[in-house]
């Protein structure tokens, strides 16, 4: 599990960097296209952000019910 987490990280991590490289331009152009995409596409895409972090908190609060 602490390897998923790293993962996660170091996904996190290239995101932070990457997003000053996109520019204004291009992060406005991101932003107009998700709102362009209606509730449904938007949900859809949330699913996993969901799954992720159900997957910290699993790993975040471990084997406390096994005392």
């Amino acid at each position: 599990m602490s390897r998923m987490l790293r993962v996660f990280g170091i996904v996190a991590l290239i995101n932070g960097v990457a997003t000053p490289l996109l520019g204004s331009g291009r992060t406005r152009w991101i932003v107009d296209w998700w709102a362009n995409q209606g509730g449904g596409a938007i949900r859809l895409f949330g699913l996993p952000a969901l799954g992720i972090g159900g997957l910290i908190a699993y790993a975040l609060v471990g084997n406390s019910r096994a005392a």
